[in-house]
């Protein structure tokens, strides 16, 4: 911030000027004394290496031999015994735990003998040859002490010969960056910073929302609410196909293979009826919800379409996969004038119907007149009629000479399945 740049100004001008100015007697009268206690320093080192060195008097050559001679003999003695207890037979007076012990005693001798004659010829050695390792801790000792005096004599010529050009141009120029740096703080950011901030936010939020948008498609959501009855993929697989079937048994669905010659009297919306297999007498009210664009792909010879139907809502509970039966209501009338299908008699080349009217003459017999009739629509048990008869009239149902089958071939009998209006394909109360 502005503060600490007007501080940066500040520093570097002391620095600046404390070169300039040169070293004060304070500065000089230190660094000399760093020189001579370095130099003391020196001798001392070189005291200690020399002392180190020297050569050994003549009575300590003389000790030191008659130490390791002594030293020797000792262990010489102390194998010499310990060898006499093993090759020795034993004596028959002694116990085997008493031989053991003083074998053990022996044997513990010999190796302290042999110790103490290791220790007497290293000391003798070192007086002879010298300590190499008190030598060599000397002569460090010594150059690390040449090594300080030789800083503190570079630090006092630098500071009686005041600074070099470099030094100067250095604090220089540190002084000229700190006032820049301060000029542009008071300047404030130029157009140029302001817009290349700008692009740096922007980049940064579209990398912020590239990374969320990641996260986000990262994440599998289910389209609704339901049962997961199948997972196909494992973690670290290649995900390919369905990933996870789900199911919501509250908004079933009944699937049908419609032939195509049924579809083109179906149509989205259309009302249907519902029975499954595993509660055929209960009746479930439905409706066409989709009717696929593209035929099954099967083996089979027929061409089916899958045509969906919405359930209404319902206590059974129903299972994904049940077999389920669907009457369709392809038209509906309600208030019409009915009769039997057996009732009606065809003339397929005429195109013409009628049936037989039952009535009662003057004498109260009964007779029948054929009168012709038009009808509606039909199903598989009841013709409608839409002119021709009444309500209350009486028509004869079945075969009676030389009246004809009503929707089959002239012949002399027999009742059709079939009405006026094509195949029945198991509707509604009026399925066509």
């Amino acid at each position: 911030d502005l503060a600490a740049s007007e501080a940066a100004v500040a520093s570097a001008q002391a620095q600046l000027d404390d070169l300039l100015d040169g070293p004060n007697d304070t500065d000089i009268a230190a660094a000399e004394a760093n020189v001579r206690a370095a130099n003391g320093d020196i001798a001392a080192a070189y005291a200690r290496f020399d002392a180190n060195r020297a050569a050994p008097t003549a009575a300590e050559i003389q000790a030191a031999e008659l130490e390791l001679q002594l030293a020797q003999q000792a262990a010489t003695s102390a194998a010499e015994q310990h060898t006499r207890i093993l090759v020795t037979e034993p004596n028959k007076y002694l116990a085997e735990d008493d031989l053991a012990d003083i074998e053990y005693s022996a044997r513990v001798q010999a190796v302290q003998a042999n110790a103490d004659l290791a220790a007497a010829q290293q000391k003798y050695d070192d007086l002879i040859n010298g300590d190499a390792n008190t030598i060599s801790g000397s002569q460090a000792n010594l150059a690390a002490a040449t090594a300080s005096r030789d800083a503190a004599q570079a630090q006092l010529d630098q500071l009686l010969a005041g600074p070099s050009e470099a030094e100067t141009a250095s604090a220089e120029a540190n002084l000229a960056q700190a006032k820049a740096n301060l000029d542009r703080l008071r300047r404030g950011p130029s157009q140029a910073q302001i817009t290349l901030s700008e692009a740096q936010v922007e980049q940064a939020r579209i990398s912020l929302q590239r990374t969320q948008n990641n996260l986000e498609n990262a994440i599998l959501r289910a389209p609704f609410d339901g049962t997961i009855t199948a997972v196909n993929v494992s973690p670290g697989e290649q995900a390919n196909g369905i990933l996870v079937e789900l199911v919501n048994n509250d908004s079933l669905e009944v699937v049908l293979d419609v032939d195509e010659v049924d579809l083109g009297e179906m149509s989205i919306g259309q009302p249907a009826v519902v029975t499954l297999e595993s509660w055929p007498d209960v009746e479930i009210d439905g409706a066409i919800i989709t009717i696929a664009p593209k035929a099954n792909q099967d083996n089979s010879a027929l061409v089916t379409y899958a045509v969906n139907l919405s359930l209404d809502a319902t206590d059974l509970p129903i299972l994904v996969g049940m077999t389920a039966n669907a009457d369709l209501i392809t038209s509906n009338r309600e208030g019409v004038l009915l009769v039997p299908n057996a009732a009606i008699n065809a003339d397929r080349t005429a195109g013409t119907y009628s049936v037989n009217l039952v009535e009662i003459d003057a004498d109260g017999n009964e007779t029948t007149t054929e009168i012709p009739v038009t009808i509606g629509l039909r199903d598989n048990q009841f013709t409608q009629i839409t002119s021709g008869l009444q309500a209350g009239d009486r028509v004869m149902v079945g075969n009676i000479v030389p009246l004809r089958n009503p929707f089959g071939p002239d012949s002399d009998g027999g009742n059709g399945d079939n009405g006026p209006g094509g195949n029945n394909n198991d509707g509604g109360p009026f399925g066509g």
